[in-house]
């Protein structure tokens, strides 16, 4: 899933997703791919090595999205779930 997110990126499209965290892994990493929402939206599963506590696991989140992806964090946005494991993501180009 991440290929293909990087491949609408390169196109030019902004993308949006969701993604499952697991913070306090031993790193960050993508685990893997959960399926799809009921509408039909992909559920990435993301590990984070940052604990869940004042935002830092949604700040590392952000790094290890732009550092994976080639983005800038700016370009990157929560814009839903920021106190849950369940977040909605959109990256713009």
């Amino acid at each position: 899933m991440i290929d293909q997110i990087k491949q609408r990126l390169a196109k030019g499209e902004t993308v949006r997703f969701k993604v499952k965290v697991v913070p306090g892994s031993s790193r960050s990493m993508v685990a893997g791919t959960l399926g799809t929402d009921a509408t039909g939206t992909d559920i990435l599963k993301i590990k984070i090595a940052a604990a869940p506590e004042k935002g830092k696991a949604n700040a590392e989140l952000i790094e290890f999205l732009s550092e994976t992806l080639s983005v800038p964090k700016n370009h990157i946005l929560i814009v839903s779930g920021h106190t849950s494991p369940l977040k909605t993501i959109i990256i713009s180009p």
